[in-house]
This record gives C-alpha cells, sequence and structure tokens, in this order.
C-alpha cells in the first residue's frame, strides 16, 4: 500500500471562517474569510492509503461527495462540478523523484456562437406556435435549463421533464393488483413520449424504472445517466423539434461553445519545491508546469 495526499480546490462562494476538518478531510482557506472580493473557494484535502494514485483518488471523491452534498444544502451555495477543479495526487513513499499528477481545471475563453437569419427565423416559429401552448412552451424553458446543466443527472432530469411537457397530459390506466378495480390518473401522454424518444429510448428511461429512482430519491448510475441524456438530447432537438416546429437551421453541433467553458489537462510533474505543494501556485503557474513521462503504478 501506498500513502497519498491529495489536494483539491472547491469551486463555491462557500468561505469556510477558519480552517477546520471535516469527515476525515481538512479545509484550507484561499483568502481572509472576512476580507471584502471576490469568492475563491477553498482547498480540500486528505491523506490516504491505496494501491495507486487512481484507486487513491476515486476514495478520496466517493468520500467527498456527500461533504459536498450536504455542504451546498446547508450554506444554500451553488459549488461547481468537480470536473472543473484543480487537484493534485501525491505520493508520499518511495517518491524520491519528488513526482506528483496534477490536473487543472479553471475557467476558459468562451468563443462566441453566431446567430444568423436562419436561426432567428426559427426561433419566431416556436415563440408564435408555442404562443398558445402554455405546455410546450415550457418545455424550452427546461430546455434551456438543460443546456445550463453541470453534471449529467441534472441533465437527463432537466430534458426528461422538457419531454414530458412537449408529449402533453394522457392518462394512465390499470386494474389493482389487489381488488382488481380499474384506476386511472393523469400521466405524460406514453404515445407522444415514444414518438418523441423512439422506442428504444422510452424502455431505457421508463421501462427499467430510470425515471423513477431519479425523480423518487433512489441513486442512479452517473454513466448511464450520461448515455441516456446525450440520446435524448439528440431524439429532442435534432429529430423532434424539426419535425414538430419546421424548423430549417438545427443541425448536429461538435465542440461548439455551448456554455462558457473550461480549461482542463492532467500530467505528472516534477515538484520542484519538495513536499506537499501550492495547489494555488500550481494553477497560477499551469502554462509554464513541464510534464514529464506518464508514471506506471504512481
Amino acid at each position: 500500500m501506498n500513502t497519498y495526499i491529495i489536494h483539491k480546490k472547491i469551486n463555491t462562494p462557500i468561505r469556510p471562517f477558519r480552517e477546520m476538518e471535516l469527515m476525515g478531510y481538512k479545509l484550507f482557506l484561499l483568502a481572509d474569510p472576512v476580507a471584502q472580493g471576490p469568492a475563491e473557494g477553498f482547498v480540500i484535502s486528505k491523506e490516504i492509503s491505496a494501491t495507486d494514485g487512481n484507486k487513491a483518488y476515486i476514495d478520496f471523491v466517493v468520500g467527498l461527495v456527500p461533504i459536498l452534498d450536504a455542504m451546498s444544502v446547508i450554506t444554500q451555495c451553488v459549488i461547481h462540478s468537480l470536473a472543473s477543479s484543480s487537484y493534485f495526487i501525491y505520493r508520499v513513499n518511495e517518491n524520491s523523484n519528488e513526482t506528483l499528477f496534477f490536473y487543472y481545471g479553471g475557467e476558459g475563453v468562451t468563443v462566441g456562437m453566431g446567430l444568423d437569419l436562419e436561426e432567428a427565423n426559427d426561433i419566431e416559429k416556436i415563440c408564435l406556435t408555442t404562443r398558445e401552448n402554455n405546455k410546450e412552451r415550457v418545455a424550452f424553458t427546461y430546455l434551456r435549463e438543460a443546456n445550463y446543466a453541470h453534471t449529467p443527472t441534472a441533465f437527463i432530469a432537466m430534458l426528461i421533464i422538457a419531454s414530458e411537457a412537449l408529449a402533453g397530459e394522457g392518462k394512465t390506466q390499470g386494474n389493482c393488483k389487489s381488488c382488481n378495480t380499474l384506476y386511472e390518473y393523469p400521466s405524460a401522454d406514453k404515445n407522444m413520449l415514444k414518438s418523441i424518444m423512439g422506442q428504444e429510448l422510452y424502455e431505457g428511461i421508463y421501462g427499467n424504472r430510470f425515471r423513477h429512482k431519479l425523480f423518487h430519491g433512489g441513486k442512479i448510475d452517473e454513466v448511464q445517466a450520461s448515455d441516456l441524456a446525450a440520446k435524448l438530447y439528440e431524439k429532442i432537438v435534432l429529430e423532434y423539434l424539426p419535425r414538430r416546429f419546421g424548423l430549417k437551421s438545427i443541425r448536429k453541433i461538435v465542440n461548439a461553445p455551448r456554455s462558457f467553458s473550461y480549461e482542463y489537462f492532467g500530467a505528472f510533474i516534477k515538484n520542484i519545491g519538495g513536499g506537499v505543494p501550492n495547489i494555488v501556485e500550481l494553477e497560477k503557474n499551469h502554462e509554464r508546469l513541464i510534464s514529464i513521462d506518464q508514471i506506471k503504478d504512481y
């Protein structure tokens, strides 16, 4: 087993009033907690024993997520995606070369995305068509929220809500298994949902109770959520909306700046100063860092 020290920057408006420890994790200040100025977040760290650095980081994140979830609720503040924040993994033992793995995550420069006359015409089509249909109108609000989502779970949730708004209201009927009494209750129009999603994707979301778990507090597989969200986004935006509203400008966009972007990279680097490094200094000098060859079984 190896010993690792992991430091991760947390991008949030939250400013701890002092250094503290939570559930075995140490919180370090980035700025004077009572000083005025921009929110800089904080650094959280932990020493972890594991067979390699990758497993150490997985253990680090598994323990960290419940802390950040609770912190966000208690402080009523946003905490940005972990993928957008810097961290380093420093092996304490058998590391005479003083190397570490550093992942940089920071705000990048977002290139503007043009709006042309064809797209403007499609915007007017949507506005005019949904003027008298509030369910469809609301669907576009949820689609806009989906474009802002920072996690697969939030993304798929907004897309499902938008799909059900587009589908409109239907009825679910059946017989009670206990008393055989016929029951009926309002629900999203299942036939329309199948038309929007396609049978296979509909079964993937509704047939295996994914939607039920998502909206009723069950545990969601983020990889599955990401896969379903990518497929559903294309079904709604690239296929259904052009068909429903006669849109001409929508096409598949690859690697385009749909939102404000982040720069990120990860590399093994030489720890010039020796000992546990300062993540703030690593971030400031990230453009001048010199990477070294990947270290197997670090």
